[in-house]
């Protein structure tokens, strides 16, 4: 059994690490990948998750 590929989903795959690659050169403050900030609102602490929980997030 051989697998197909779609094209376009294959672009979009490459369109996305393209903008997660020029996103990890930006060093400056607006890169929230090297730069965390923890807030309130947007932050989700998974510190306590039970880790069957994070695995299946795998």
């Amino acid at each position: 059994m051989t697998a197909q590929v779609d094209t376009r989903r294959l672009t979009v795959v490459a369109g996305k690490v393209e903008e997660w690659r020029k996103r990890l050169i930006d060093l400056s403050y607006r890169n929230t990948l090297l730069y965390f900030r923890d807030t309130k609102t947007a932050t989700l602490d998974l510190s306590q998750a039970e880790t069957v929980a994070l695995a299946a997030l795998e």
